[in-house]
């Protein structure tokens, strides 16, 4: 996935031989050469650090008073890292704040407001749409870092219908396409 944000354009993708998973960025215009960080998750699906799950979809987020890429993975952990620290780090743990269930991978993430209040609508492969909502994963305490019994912890989020959404777009504040 990529994204856009303030000036800095994010890639994640993987990297090296051991298909490290990596965030890239840079600054548009470009002005000179990209920079990467590899990130690392615990999954605690499988009860594991890794570096080998790559990033499928992100969204770049304000939590609190700091930017974060609020990011989905492959068999579903949703990780927060801290853009700050992935422009000065070379290698960065990321923050698990939710496991959302085996045999699925996300599509897209996008964030959105409805009324007065801020949410991500996250598609899936073979799970239906899930909406979160952002003050949940700020206020979440600790992280995930132990195995996960029942392959579902963390952020609450709601369930709606529509599984197998390809792709997630604005079209404006309010409403997405």
């Amino acid at each position: 996935d990529m994204a856009f944000d303030d000036g800095t354009l994010w890639v994640a993708g993987l990297s090296n031989e051991e298909f490290a998973s990596a965030l890239w960025h840079m600054d548009f215009p470009f002005t000179g050469e990209a920079d990467k960080t590899t990130v690392e998750i615990f999954h605690g699906a499988h009860a594991e650090w890794e570096t080998h799950a790559p990033i499928r979809t992100f969204v770049p987020y304000t939590l609190g008073e700091k930017r974060h890429l609020l990011a989905a993975y492959l068999c579903t952990p949703l990780v927060t890292f801290e853009t700050d620290q992935l422009t000065t780090a070379e290698h960065l743990k990321g923050r698990t704040v939710a496991e959302f269930g085996s045999g699925n991978y996300p599509l897209d993430m996008v964030a959105y407001k409805k009324g007065d209040k801020e949410r991500l609508l996250i598609a899936n492969s073979n799970l239906p749409l899930m909406i979160v909502d952002p003050a949940d994963i700020a206020s979440f305490e600790g992280e995930i870092n132990t195995g996960v019994g029942g392959y579902v912890a963390g952020v609450p989020y709601e369930i709606r219908s529509g599984a197998g959404v390809q792709q997630l777009d604005l079209l404006d504040e309010r409403r997405f396409v």
